[in-house]
Protein backbone atom coordinates (compact mmCIF):
# COMPACT_ATOMS: atom_id res chain seq x y z
CA UNK A 1 0.00 0.00 0.00
CA UNK A 2 1.13 3.67 -1.04
CA UNK A 3 1.66 6.20 1.53
CA UNK A 4 0.96 9.79 0.46
CA UNK A 5 3.37 12.19 1.20
CA UNK A 6 1.41 14.44 2.85
CA UNK A 7 -0.58 12.50 5.19
CA UNK A 8 1.47 13.45 8.07
CA UNK A 9 1.33 17.15 6.77
CA UNK A 10 -2.55 16.95 6.91
CA UNK A 11 -2.62 15.04 10.42
CA UNK A 12 -0.79 18.15 11.92
CA UNK A 13 -2.90 20.85 10.35
CA UNK A 14 -6.02 19.20 10.85
CA UNK A 15 -4.93 19.11 14.91
CA UNK A 16 -3.47 22.42 14.82
CA UNK A 17 -7.29 23.42 13.51
CA UNK A 18 -9.28 21.62 16.29
CA UNK A 19 -6.68 23.23 19.02
CA UNK A 20 -6.99 26.63 17.95
CA UNK A 21 -11.08 26.65 16.95
CA UNK A 22 -12.55 24.97 19.46
CA UNK A 23 -11.94 26.88 22.11
CA UNK A 24 -12.71 29.78 20.18
CA UNK A 25 -16.24 28.10 19.34
CA UNK A 26 -16.36 27.41 23.29
CA UNK A 27 -15.42 30.70 24.19
CA UNK A 28 -18.23 31.94 21.48
CA UNK A 29 -20.75 29.62 23.09
CA UNK A 30 -20.14 30.79 27.06
CA UNK A 31 -20.16 34.07 25.65
CA UNK A 32 -23.41 34.20 24.05
CA UNK A 33 -24.87 32.38 27.37
CA UNK A 34 -23.50 35.45 29.39
CA UNK A 35 -25.58 37.25 27.30
CA UNK A 36 -28.54 35.06 27.41
CA UNK A 37 -28.08 35.53 31.21
CA UNK A 38 -27.91 39.24 31.40
CA UNK A 39 -30.53 39.99 29.01
CA UNK A 40 -32.12 37.43 31.42
CA UNK A 41 -31.66 39.74 34.17
CA UNK A 42 -32.62 42.87 32.88
CA UNK A 43 -35.76 41.10 32.01
CA UNK A 44 -36.68 39.70 35.43
CA UNK A 45 -35.21 43.18 36.99
CA UNK A 46 -37.64 45.03 34.60
CA UNK A 47 -41.17 43.29 35.07
CA UNK A 48 -40.16 42.66 39.26
CA UNK A 49 -40.33 46.51 39.39
CA UNK A 50 -43.26 47.48 37.00
CA UNK A 51 -45.44 45.18 38.51
CA UNK A 52 -44.43 45.22 42.19
CA UNK A 53 -43.67 42.17 42.43
CA UNK A 54 -41.14 41.94 45.92
CA UNK A 55 -39.50 39.20 45.51
CA UNK A 56 -38.87 35.91 42.76
CA UNK A 57 -37.03 32.94 42.71
CA UNK A 58 -36.31 31.50 38.68
CA UNK A 59 -35.04 28.37 37.53
CA UNK A 60 -33.71 27.65 33.94
CA UNK A 61 -33.34 24.73 32.70
CA UNK A 62 -30.43 24.28 29.64
CA UNK A 63 -30.03 20.55 29.22
CA UNK A 64 -28.02 19.54 32.16
CA UNK A 65 -27.30 23.04 33.24
CA UNK A 66 -29.24 24.86 36.08
CA UNK A 67 -29.45 28.55 36.33
CA UNK A 68 -30.90 29.97 39.08
CA UNK A 69 -31.83 33.72 39.28
CA UNK A 70 -33.33 35.52 42.56
CA UNK A 71 -34.60 39.21 43.13
CA UNK A 72 -35.59 40.73 45.95
CA UNK A 73 -37.27 44.29 46.49
CA UNK A 74 -37.65 46.87 48.74
CA UNK A 75 -41.72 46.71 50.57
CA UNK A 76 -42.86 46.23 53.70
CA UNK A 77 -39.85 44.44 55.34
CA UNK A 78 -37.20 46.06 53.30
CA UNK A 79 -34.92 43.78 50.93
CA UNK A 80 -36.33 39.96 50.66
CA UNK A 81 -33.69 38.27 50.18
CA UNK A 82 -34.20 35.34 48.64
CA UNK A 83 -32.68 32.28 46.86
CA UNK A 84 -32.40 28.80 45.34
CA UNK A 85 -34.06 27.54 48.91
CA UNK A 86 -36.26 29.92 49.46
CA UNK A 87 -39.36 28.19 49.58
CA UNK A 88 -42.97 29.72 47.72
CA UNK A 89 -46.45 28.35 47.02
CA UNK A 90 -47.05 26.31 43.56
CA UNK A 91 -50.45 27.30 43.55
CA UNK A 92 -52.33 25.16 40.50
CA UNK A 93 -48.95 24.08 39.55
CA UNK A 94 -49.85 21.61 42.21
CA UNK A 95 -51.90 19.45 39.87
CA UNK A 96 -49.42 18.04 37.85
CA UNK A 97 -48.37 16.29 41.19
CA UNK A 98 -51.51 15.55 41.85
CA UNK A 99 -52.36 13.91 38.74
CA UNK A 100 -48.86 11.74 38.90
CA UNK A 101 -50.68 10.50 42.27
CA UNK A 102 -53.42 9.06 40.55
CA UNK A 103 -51.54 7.63 37.01
CA UNK A 104 -49.47 6.01 39.66
CA UNK A 105 -52.06 4.37 41.51
CA UNK A 106 -53.56 3.35 38.16
CA UNK A 107 -50.19 1.98 36.72
CA UNK A 108 -50.16 -0.02 40.16
CA UNK A 109 -53.38 -1.48 39.19
CA UNK A 110 -55.14 0.42 42.12
CA UNK A 111 -57.81 2.09 40.00
CA UNK A 112 -58.70 3.05 36.43
CA UNK A 113 -59.06 5.95 34.72
CA UNK A 114 -62.26 5.11 33.46
CA UNK A 115 -63.84 4.45 36.92
CA UNK A 116 -66.74 6.61 38.28
CA UNK A 117 -65.58 9.11 41.24
CA UNK A 118 -68.71 7.36 43.41
CA UNK A 119 -67.18 4.36 43.26
CA UNK A 120 -64.40 5.44 45.62
CA UNK A 121 -66.42 8.09 47.10
CA UNK A 122 -70.44 6.23 47.08
CA UNK A 123 -71.99 9.48 48.78
CA UNK A 124 -70.79 11.71 46.02
CA UNK A 125 -73.15 12.89 43.37
CA UNK A 126 -73.87 15.77 40.98
CA UNK A 127 -76.67 17.00 39.28
CA UNK A 128 -77.05 18.18 35.05
CA UNK A 129 -80.34 20.23 34.05
CA UNK A 130 -82.23 18.94 37.42
CA UNK A 131 -81.62 15.53 37.50
CA UNK A 132 -78.85 13.47 38.97
CA UNK A 133 -76.56 12.48 36.54
CA UNK A 134 -75.78 8.46 36.25
CA UNK A 135 -72.58 7.63 38.61
CA UNK A 136 -70.73 6.09 35.41
CA UNK A 137 -71.10 9.32 33.71
CA UNK A 138 -68.94 10.86 36.21
CA UNK A 139 -65.32 9.31 35.72
CA UNK A 140 -61.97 9.95 37.04
CA UNK A 141 -60.21 10.66 33.62
CA UNK A 142 -63.13 13.52 33.61
CA UNK A 143 -61.58 15.57 36.58
CA UNK A 144 -57.75 14.59 35.48
CA UNK A 145 -58.64 16.15 32.06
CA UNK A 146 -60.93 18.86 33.16
CA UNK A 147 -63.87 17.84 31.65
CA UNK A 148 -66.36 17.06 34.42
CA UNK A 149 -68.46 19.98 34.30
CA UNK A 150 -67.09 21.40 37.08
CA UNK A 151 -65.91 25.62 36.93
CA UNK A 152 -64.28 27.58 38.57
CA UNK A 153 -67.53 29.91 39.72
CA UNK A 154 -67.24 30.31 43.19
CA UNK A 155 -70.92 30.82 43.51
CA UNK A 156 -72.07 27.49 42.40
CA UNK A 157 -68.83 25.37 44.21
CA UNK A 158 -67.43 27.85 46.98
CA UNK A 159 -63.91 27.04 48.39
CA UNK A 160 -64.04 25.49 51.88
CA UNK A 161 -63.81 27.55 54.92
CA UNK A 162 -60.66 27.12 57.45
CA UNK A 163 -61.63 24.21 59.33
CA UNK A 164 -62.97 22.00 56.47
CA UNK A 165 -60.98 18.89 55.83
CA UNK A 166 -60.59 17.60 51.87
CA UNK A 167 -63.55 15.35 52.82
CA UNK A 168 -65.55 17.86 53.87
CA UNK A 169 -65.10 20.35 51.31
CA UNK A 170 -66.15 17.68 49.18
CA UNK A 171 -69.10 16.46 50.79
CA UNK A 172 -70.01 20.32 50.47
CA UNK A 173 -69.71 20.47 46.51
CA UNK A 174 -71.96 17.05 46.60
CA UNK A 175 -74.70 17.20 44.61
CA UNK A 176 -74.21 20.46 42.94
CA UNK A 177 -75.42 21.39 39.95
CA UNK A 178 -72.95 20.82 37.01
CA UNK A 179 -72.44 23.74 34.41
CA UNK A 180 -71.51 21.40 31.24
CA UNK A 181 -72.67 17.72 30.72
CA UNK A 182 -69.57 15.51 32.09
CA UNK A 183 -67.32 14.44 29.89
CA UNK A 184 -68.24 17.10 26.71
CA UNK A 185 -65.84 19.91 26.65
CA UNK A 186 -63.02 20.89 28.68
CA UNK A 187 -63.52 23.44 31.55
CA UNK A 188 -60.78 24.19 34.23
CA UNK A 189 -62.20 23.84 37.70
CA UNK A 190 -59.80 23.39 41.11
CA UNK A 191 -62.85 20.75 42.12
CA UNK A 192 -61.90 18.19 39.96
CA UNK A 193 -58.36 17.81 41.56
CA UNK A 194 -59.89 18.21 45.13
CA UNK A 195 -62.20 14.83 44.36
CA UNK A 196 -58.64 13.64 42.76
CA UNK A 197 -56.82 14.26 46.06
CA UNK A 198 -59.87 12.39 48.14
CA UNK A 199 -59.66 9.46 45.59
CA UNK A 200 -55.69 9.47 46.50
CA UNK A 201 -57.17 9.15 49.98
CA UNK A 202 -59.25 6.73 49.71
CA UNK A 203 -57.54 4.17 47.81
CA UNK A 204 -54.17 4.50 49.25
CA UNK A 205 -55.67 4.49 52.93
CA UNK A 206 -53.33 7.77 53.67
CA UNK A 207 -53.61 11.10 54.03
CA UNK A 208 -52.92 13.33 50.86
CA UNK A 209 -50.04 14.55 52.24
CA UNK A 210 -48.11 11.24 53.34
CA UNK A 211 -48.88 9.74 50.48
CA UNK A 212 -47.66 12.59 48.47
CA UNK A 213 -44.43 12.54 50.44
CA UNK A 214 -43.75 8.63 50.41
CA UNK A 215 -44.80 7.72 47.40
CA UNK A 216 -44.07 10.78 44.68
CA UNK A 217 -41.81 13.23 46.24
CA UNK A 218 -39.26 11.38 48.18
CA UNK A 219 -38.62 8.67 45.25
CA UNK A 220 -37.97 11.63 43.05
CA UNK A 221 -35.81 13.29 45.19
CA UNK A 222 -37.83 15.87 45.67
CA UNK A 223 -37.05 16.25 49.50
CA UNK A 224 -37.82 20.13 50.17
CA UNK A 225 -41.56 20.29 48.44
CA UNK A 226 -44.13 19.48 50.67
CA UNK A 227 -47.74 20.63 51.22
CA UNK A 228 -49.01 23.92 52.87
CA UNK A 229 -49.67 23.55 56.14
CA UNK A 230 -50.24 25.25 60.14
CA UNK A 231 -46.67 24.22 60.79
CA UNK A 232 -44.96 25.62 57.82
CA UNK A 233 -47.15 28.64 58.55
CA UNK A 234 -46.47 29.40 62.05
CA UNK A 235 -42.81 28.51 61.37
CA UNK A 236 -42.27 31.47 58.68
CA UNK A 237 -40.75 28.66 56.60
CA UNK A 238 -42.31 30.42 53.27
CA UNK A 239 -41.22 33.77 51.79
CA UNK A 240 -44.00 35.98 52.61
CA UNK A 241 -46.78 36.50 50.39
CA UNK A 242 -47.99 39.93 49.54
CA UNK A 243 -50.91 41.76 47.97
CA UNK A 244 -51.64 45.57 46.38
CA UNK A 245 -52.23 48.06 48.80
CA UNK A 246 -52.14 51.62 47.09
CA UNK A 247 -49.29 50.80 44.29
CA UNK A 248 -47.07 48.84 46.78
CA UNK A 249 -47.00 44.97 48.06
CA UNK A 250 -47.68 44.71 51.28
CA UNK A 251 -47.64 41.59 53.36
CA UNK A 252 -50.46 39.11 53.20
CA UNK A 253 -50.95 35.52 54.95
CA UNK A 254 -53.95 33.40 53.93
CA UNK A 255 -54.89 30.04 55.97
CA UNK A 256 -53.68 26.40 55.50
CA UNK A 257 -56.56 24.53 54.24
CA UNK A 258 -56.64 21.54 53.78
CA UNK A 259 -59.56 20.87 51.30
CA UNK A 260 -57.66 23.08 48.85
CA UNK A 261 -54.25 21.25 48.74
CA UNK A 262 -54.70 18.87 45.81
CA UNK A 263 -55.61 21.43 43.58
CA UNK A 264 -53.10 24.43 44.53
CA UNK A 265 -51.14 24.00 47.82
CA UNK A 266 -47.71 22.48 47.85
CA UNK A 267 -44.64 24.18 48.14
CA UNK A 268 -41.14 24.68 46.72
CA UNK A 269 -38.07 26.13 45.78
CA UNK A 270 -35.89 26.53 42.87
CA UNK A 271 -33.78 23.37 43.90
CA UNK A 272 -36.55 21.33 43.33
CA UNK A 273 -38.38 23.12 40.50
CA UNK A 274 -35.14 22.72 38.44
CA UNK A 275 -34.96 18.55 39.38
CA UNK A 276 -38.68 18.49 38.21
CA UNK A 277 -38.40 19.95 35.24
CA UNK A 278 -35.24 18.23 34.20
CA UNK A 279 -37.54 15.12 35.64
CA UNK A 280 -40.23 16.31 33.36
CA UNK A 281 -37.66 16.41 30.26
CA UNK A 282 -36.29 12.91 31.12
CA UNK A 283 -32.72 14.71 31.27
CA UNK A 284 -32.52 12.83 34.90
CA UNK A 285 -32.64 9.30 35.28
CA UNK A 286 -35.97 7.56 37.04
CA UNK A 287 -37.19 4.79 37.51
CA UNK A 288 -39.32 3.00 34.21
CA UNK A 289 -42.46 3.45 36.22
CA UNK A 290 -42.28 6.94 36.84
CA UNK A 291 -41.20 8.05 32.93
CA UNK A 292 -44.14 6.11 31.81
CA UNK A 293 -46.77 7.59 33.88
CA UNK A 294 -44.91 10.84 33.15
CA UNK A 295 -45.39 10.67 29.56
CA UNK A 296 -48.72 9.61 30.09
CA UNK A 297 -49.20 12.66 32.11
CA UNK A 298 -47.87 14.62 28.91
CA UNK A 299 -50.18 12.92 26.44
CA UNK A 300 -53.16 15.47 25.56
CA UNK A 301 -56.71 13.83 25.99
CA UNK A 302 -58.47 14.74 22.66
CA UNK A 303 -62.09 16.09 24.59
CA UNK A 304 -59.70 18.64 26.67
CA UNK A 305 -59.86 21.41 23.77
CA UNK A 306 -58.24 24.60 25.54
CA UNK A 307 -57.93 26.44 21.69
CA UNK A 308 -57.56 25.70 18.03
CA UNK A 309 -53.54 24.53 19.74
CA UNK A 310 -53.96 24.19 22.91
CA UNK A 311 -55.08 20.54 25.13
CA UNK A 312 -55.21 19.55 28.70
CA UNK A 313 -53.50 16.58 29.67
CA UNK A 314 -52.74 15.13 33.12
CA UNK A 315 -51.98 18.22 35.30
CA UNK A 316 -50.59 19.65 32.18
CA UNK A 317 -51.15 22.33 29.28
CA UNK A 318 -49.74 21.17 26.06
CA UNK A 319 -49.60 23.66 23.13
CA UNK A 320 -49.45 21.09 20.22
CA UNK A 321 -47.86 24.18 17.59
CA UNK A 322 -45.14 25.39 19.91
CA UNK A 323 -43.66 22.06 21.65
CA UNK A 324 -44.76 23.76 24.29
CA UNK A 325 -45.60 21.99 27.75
CA UNK A 326 -46.69 24.59 30.84
CA UNK A 327 -48.80 25.14 33.71
CA UNK A 328 -49.26 28.41 35.63
CA UNK A 329 -50.79 28.76 39.33
CA UNK A 330 -52.27 31.74 41.75
CA UNK A 331 -53.08 32.19 45.34
CA UNK A 332 -54.20 35.22 47.16
CA UNK A 333 -50.42 35.58 47.78
CA UNK A 334 -48.24 33.91 45.01
CA UNK A 335 -48.12 33.07 41.41
CA UNK A 336 -46.16 30.62 39.72
CA UNK A 337 -45.60 28.95 36.47
CA UNK A 338 -43.51 26.20 34.63
CA UNK A 339 -43.02 26.26 30.98
CA UNK A 340 -41.00 23.71 29.09
CA UNK A 341 -39.56 22.67 25.76
CA UNK A 342 -38.70 18.64 26.08
CA UNK A 343 -37.46 18.54 22.78
CA UNK A 344 -34.94 21.62 22.78
CA UNK A 345 -34.51 20.36 26.65
CA UNK A 346 -34.67 23.93 27.92
CA UNK A 347 -37.54 24.86 30.75
CA UNK A 348 -37.98 27.80 33.06
CA UNK A 349 -39.90 27.98 36.83
CA UNK A 350 -40.88 31.22 37.79
CA UNK A 351 -42.00 31.86 41.50
CA UNK A 352 -43.17 34.87 43.27
CA UNK A 353 -44.78 36.50 46.07
CA UNK A 354 -47.75 38.64 44.67
CA UNK A 355 -50.61 37.30 43.23
CA UNK A 356 -50.05 39.01 39.87
CA UNK A 357 -50.33 35.35 37.97
CA UNK A 358 -50.13 37.52 34.30
CA UNK A 359 -47.06 39.03 34.87
CA UNK A 360 -45.39 35.65 36.11
CA UNK A 361 -46.40 34.23 33.52
CA UNK A 362 -45.57 36.34 30.56
CA UNK A 363 -41.59 36.35 32.46
CA UNK A 364 -41.64 32.75 32.49
CA UNK A 365 -43.27 32.67 28.69
CA UNK A 366 -40.50 35.34 27.75
CA UNK A 367 -37.20 33.90 29.61
CA UNK A 368 -37.90 30.15 27.44
CA UNK A 369 -38.21 32.79 24.27
CA UNK A 370 -34.84 34.25 25.32
CA UNK A 371 -33.70 30.42 25.54
CA UNK A 372 -34.59 30.13 22.00
CA UNK A 373 -33.47 33.25 20.65
CA UNK A 374 -36.96 34.07 19.95
CA UNK A 375 -38.80 37.75 20.10
CA UNK A 376 -40.02 38.75 23.75
CA UNK A 377 -43.53 39.83 23.80
CA UNK A 378 -44.09 43.30 25.62
CA UNK A 379 -44.74 43.74 28.91
CA UNK A 380 -48.70 44.31 30.08
CA UNK A 381 -49.97 44.82 33.40
CA UNK A 382 -51.71 42.19 35.56
CA UNK A 383 -55.58 42.60 36.02
CA UNK A 384 -55.08 43.09 39.74
CA UNK A 385 -52.43 46.12 39.22
CA UNK A 386 -54.81 48.04 36.64
CA UNK A 387 -57.87 47.61 39.28
CA UNK A 388 -55.33 48.84 42.52
CA UNK A 389 -54.25 51.89 40.00
CA UNK A 390 -57.83 52.84 39.08
CA UNK A 391 -59.58 52.30 42.78
CA UNK A 392 -57.04 53.58 44.72
CA UNK A 393 -57.46 56.84 42.37
CA UNK A 394 -61.57 56.33 43.22
CA UNK A 395 -60.63 56.36 46.95
CA UNK A 396 -58.13 59.58 47.00
CA UNK A 397 -61.11 61.73 44.81
CA UNK A 398 -64.08 60.10 46.87
CA UNK A 399 -62.31 61.05 50.43
CA UNK A 400 -61.72 64.83 48.68
CA UNK A 401 -65.14 65.04 47.38
CA UNK A 402 -66.51 63.78 50.44
CA UNK A 403 -64.90 66.18 52.85
CA UNK A 404 -66.41 69.23 50.45
CA UNK A 405 -69.62 67.81 50.98
CA UNK A 406 -69.73 67.32 54.58
CA UNK A 407 -68.25 70.91 54.90
CA UNK A 408 -71.56 71.89 52.44
CA UNK A 409 -73.73 69.92 54.43
CA UNK A 410 -72.53 71.88 57.56
CA UNK A 411 -72.91 75.33 55.94
CA UNK A 412 -76.28 73.91 54.38
CA UNK A 413 -77.88 73.16 57.94
CA UNK A 414 -76.12 76.02 60.14
CA UNK A 415 -77.93 78.00 57.04
CA UNK A 416 -81.47 76.56 57.85
CA UNK A 417 -81.37 77.27 61.39
CA UNK A 418 -80.13 80.75 60.80
CA UNK A 419 -83.48 80.79 58.21
CA UNK A 420 -81.45 81.87 55.33
CA UNK A 421 -82.84 78.54 53.55
CA UNK A 422 -86.58 77.35 54.09
CA UNK A 423 -88.27 74.91 53.51
CA UNK A 424 -90.27 74.63 49.84
CA UNK A 425 -91.76 72.91 46.91
CA UNK A 426 -89.20 71.36 44.66
CA UNK A 427 -88.98 72.87 41.29
CA UNK A 428 -88.43 71.34 38.30
CA UNK A 429 -84.72 72.57 37.70
CA UNK A 430 -83.67 71.48 41.52
CA UNK A 431 -85.60 67.90 40.65
CA UNK A 432 -82.89 67.98 38.04
CA UNK A 433 -80.22 67.58 40.41
CA UNK A 434 -81.88 65.11 42.61
CA UNK A 435 -82.52 62.98 39.85
CA UNK A 436 -78.84 62.85 38.73
CA UNK A 437 -77.46 62.58 42.11
CA UNK A 438 -80.07 59.79 42.57
CA UNK A 439 -78.41 57.83 39.37
CA UNK A 440 -74.97 58.48 40.65
CA UNK A 441 -76.06 56.74 43.64
CA UNK A 442 -77.41 53.64 41.23
CA UNK A 443 -74.39 53.39 39.26
CA UNK A 444 -72.26 53.01 42.51
CA UNK A 445 -74.69 50.10 43.82
CA UNK A 446 -74.44 48.55 40.38
CA UNK A 447 -70.62 48.39 40.87
CA UNK A 448 -71.29 46.56 43.98
CA UNK A 449 -73.40 44.02 42.15
CA UNK A 450 -71.65 43.71 38.71
CA UNK A 451 -67.76 43.53 40.49
CA UNK A 452 -68.28 39.93 41.75
CA UNK A 453 -70.82 38.67 38.46
CA UNK A 454 -67.58 39.76 36.72
CA UNK A 455 -65.04 37.62 38.73
CA UNK A 456 -67.37 34.87 39.70
CA UNK A 457 -67.06 35.11 42.86
CA UNK A 458 -68.41 37.08 46.30
CA UNK A 459 -67.34 39.83 48.13
CA UNK A 460 -66.52 37.69 51.45
CA UNK A 461 -63.90 35.56 48.82
CA UNK A 462 -62.95 38.46 46.62
CA UNK A 463 -61.37 40.04 50.05
CA UNK A 464 -59.06 37.64 49.79
CA UNK A 465 -57.82 37.99 46.06
CA UNK A 466 -58.20 41.90 45.66
CA UNK A 467 -56.22 44.93 46.60
CA UNK A 468 -57.19 46.67 49.29
CA UNK A 469 -57.64 49.55 47.21
CA UNK A 470 -61.19 47.70 45.66
CA UNK A 471 -62.61 47.79 49.13
CA UNK A 472 -61.67 50.69 50.06
CA UNK A 473 -62.96 52.32 46.89
CA UNK A 474 -66.01 50.90 46.81
CA UNK A 475 -66.65 51.50 50.80
CA UNK A 476 -65.68 55.09 49.53
CA UNK A 477 -67.46 55.47 46.01
CA UNK A 478 -70.30 53.84 48.12
CA UNK A 479 -70.16 57.06 51.23
CA UNK A 480 -69.37 59.80 48.56
CA UNK A 481 -72.63 58.62 46.40
CA UNK A 482 -75.15 58.85 49.42
CA UNK A 483 -73.86 62.42 50.71
CA UNK A 484 -74.23 63.35 47.16
CA UNK A 485 -77.89 62.51 47.13
CA UNK A 486 -78.23 63.67 50.81
CA UNK A 487 -76.65 67.09 49.32
CA UNK A 488 -79.12 67.26 46.23
CA UNK A 489 -81.83 66.74 47.92
CA UNK A 490 -81.70 68.63 51.31
CA UNK A 491 -80.45 71.87 49.10
CA UNK A 492 -83.80 71.37 46.80
CA UNK A 493 -85.96 71.13 49.95
CA UNK A 494 -84.37 73.66 51.19
CA UNK A 495 -82.97 76.45 48.62
CA UNK A 496 -80.84 79.52 49.62
CA UNK A 497 -83.60 82.14 50.40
Amino acid sequence: MKRNKYGCLNFWVALCLIFFLMPGSVMAQNGNKVQQQEEINKLVTAVLEKSRIPSAAITVIRGTEIDYLSEGFMDYSGSIKTNEQSLFLLGSTTKAFTALAILLLEDQGKLSLSDPVSHYIPWFTATYQGETIAPEDLTIADCLYQTSGYTNDERKYPSPTVEMTLAENIRNLSNRELALAPGQQFSYANTNYNLLGLIIEVVSKQDYQRFMKEQILQPMGLTQTDCYSNQIKENNALVPGTKLYFGNATRFETPAIKGLVPAGYLISNSIDMGRWLQIQMGIIEISPQFTRIIKKSHTANPASIVDENTFYAGGWFIDAFNEVIYHSGGTPNYSAKITMKPSDGIGVCVLTNLNASANTNDLADNILLMLEDKETTLYQHDIWYLIDVIFSTVTFISILLTGVLMAKLLIINTQIKNNYRRKTLINRKRSLWIIMAGLWLIISAAIIIILPVIFKSDWLLMRLWAPVSLYCGVVMLSIFSLLLFSTALISAKYPKG
